[in-house]
């Protein structure tokens, strides 16, 4: 994969459109490849009326000779632009609209196909050195209950690229995503993604890529079988920071807020939430390596309401968390740990039981408010119960003297 540091890192896009004259628009966009900054002089205006083109698509493909000496950016004015076939970027090639609420692309696309360099499901597809930026990007698909149709609003597929000040919304399909990431090194900055009536649905949907997720909200409502927000796999390496996960109402199967399978997931600042599905897990890690800073989950409903679910990981480090999982009609478990190497949990409030099956577990600082079971070596320092009782070296309660 390109390295991330060969990104575009400079980016700044004035425009000034208004309705009546979207042609009107002042552009200043220094780009860096390396060490090197290199001006956009070629750009492309794309209006309903006084613009070089009237469609996306045609806009870019009339592109030939981007580079990295010689970028493109495709300016899109305002307006609700219906596209009738894929928007496919080539590299160095960008494309900007007039903000989230007044560019829009919609389409309708749906594939079979899950992966590959242009499978078809999807409105946009990113290509390296390229930018997605301010405006709205809709799938408006047909829900397809445990079929292989796919369908999503931005697929990138081996390149390196950014998304920034960007909603995208998908429905529809047997596999729903907002933005799916394959093979792939991707920024994400104050992006907006929701999922809605899907059969399995991700937000943002990770295969062996590099991705940071910055300043976002992400979503996934209205699921038939499965919902995981930020789904990530194959050795994908995820930092997500600053951002809203909201998992909301599966019919008839399991609701993840954060899910990942032979991976690294490293989130920090952020706020998640689940409710209602046969189980809800606020955080599912499978193989990987799991780190949680300075972040609020909260479940709620389905048999097990599980904040952290955490299985034969090479290590967990939770810090500073607020973990509440309730209202599950088996059980509610603040942190669930199988056949894991090591656990550290520093200055946290976890709310509910917490079993630990394997490993070593250390536990600092933290209030621990349910029953704590341990099948392995485990100590706790600084640490209480939730009726306030200390836990000694080994996580048990102790009991405060009689008066």
């Amino acid at each position: 994969m390109k390295a991330l540091s060969s990104l575009l890192c400079t980016l700044l896009v004035l425009l000034c459109y208004t309705s009546a004259e979207a042609e009107d628009k002042v552009v200043v966009i220094p780009l860096l490849y390396g060490k090197s900054v290199t001006k956009i002089s070629n750009v492309i205006k794309v209006a309903k009326i006084g613009g070089d083109f009237t469609d996306p698509v045609e806009a870019v493909g009339s592109i030939s000779d981007a580079s990295e000496n010689n970028p493109y950016l495709v300016m899109i004015g305002p307006g609700v632009y219906t596209l009738t076939s894929n928007l496919i970027l080539k590299p160095h090639i960008s494309i900007a609209g007039a903000g989230e609420e007044l560019t829009k692309l919609v389409g309708s696309f749906q594939d079979t196909i899950s992966y590959g360099p242009t499978p078809g499901f999807n409105v946009v597809s990113g290509a390296d050195y390229s930018l997605i930026s301010d405006l709205t990007i809709e799938n408006q698909g047909v829900l397809d209950t445990g079929g292989l149709i796919y369908s999503a609003g931005i697929y990138n597929n081996n390149c390196t690229v950014t998304v920034k000040d960007v909603t995208v919304i998908a429905s529809g399909g047997a596999h729903t995503k907002g933005i799916y990431n394959y093979k792939s090194d991707v920024t994400l900055l104050n992006v907006t993604s929701s999922v809605l009536n899907g059969d399995n649905m991700s937000a943002i949907e990770n295969r062996e890529s590099i991705v940071s997720l910055n300043n976002s909200s992400v979503s996934a409502e209205n699921g038939w079988r499965l919902i995981r927000v930020i789904n990530s796999s194959q050795g994908s390496n995820v930092t997500v920071n600053n951002t809203t996960v909201t998992a909301m109402d599966v019919a008839d199967g399991e609701n993840h807020g954060v899910s990942t399978y032979n991976s690294s997931i490293h989130i920090s600042s952020s706020n998640i939430k689940v409710s209602n599905g046969k189980n809800t897990r606020g955080v599912t890690g499978i193989s990987s390596i799991t780190s949680i800073a300075s972040t609020a989950i909260e479940t709620i409903g389905g048999q097990y309401s599980i904040g952290i679910d955490i299985r034969k990981n090479q290590s967990a480090n939770l810090f500073n968390l607020n973990v509440m999982p309730k209202d599950g009609t088996i059980a509610d478990y603040g942190i669930m740990n199988y056949d894991i190497d090591d656990t550290m949990i520093l200055s946290s409030n976890i709310q509910g039981s917490s079993y630990f099956s394997d490993g070593n577990v250390m536990i600092a600082g933290s209030s621990m408010t349910g029953f704590i079971f341990c099948n392995q070596t485990s100590v706790c320092l600084n640490s209480y119960n939730g009726k306030g009782w200390e836990l000694d070296s080994n996580c048990a309660e102790v009991p405060p003297p009689a008066p």
